[in-house]
């Protein structure tokens, strides 16, 4: 995930979602976190009778880009410096 309104670039799953969460709390990244397990099974071992869960999944993944890039396009400048700074104290 690009982060590039912080100058941040995360290439790292894990990170990302941490610092997605950092930005939108557990709540609203929650079904992020839960689905990536599902997209490592589904990129590996998917199996064609899962083809409507696997949608469902990219319909939600979709949906979460969306609301996270509405997020940070509005920010402020001393919106995006705490963020900077909080995402710099969790390295």
């Amino acid at each position: 995930m690009n982060y590039a309104k912080f100058s941040v670039k995360c290439e790292n799953h894990a990170c990302s979602i941490l610092a997605a969460t950092l930005l939108l709390g557990d709540d609203k990244t929650k079904t992020i976190n839960e689905h990536k397990s599902k997209r490592i099974d589904a990129q590996y071992y998917i199996k064609t009778d899962q083809e409507i869960k696997i949608r469902a999944m990219l319909q939600e993944a979709k949906i979460f880009v969306s609301n996270f890039d509405e997020l940070v396009s509005k920010l402020n400048e001393s919106e995006i410096k705490t963020y900077r700074e909080a995402i710099s104290k969790n390295k």
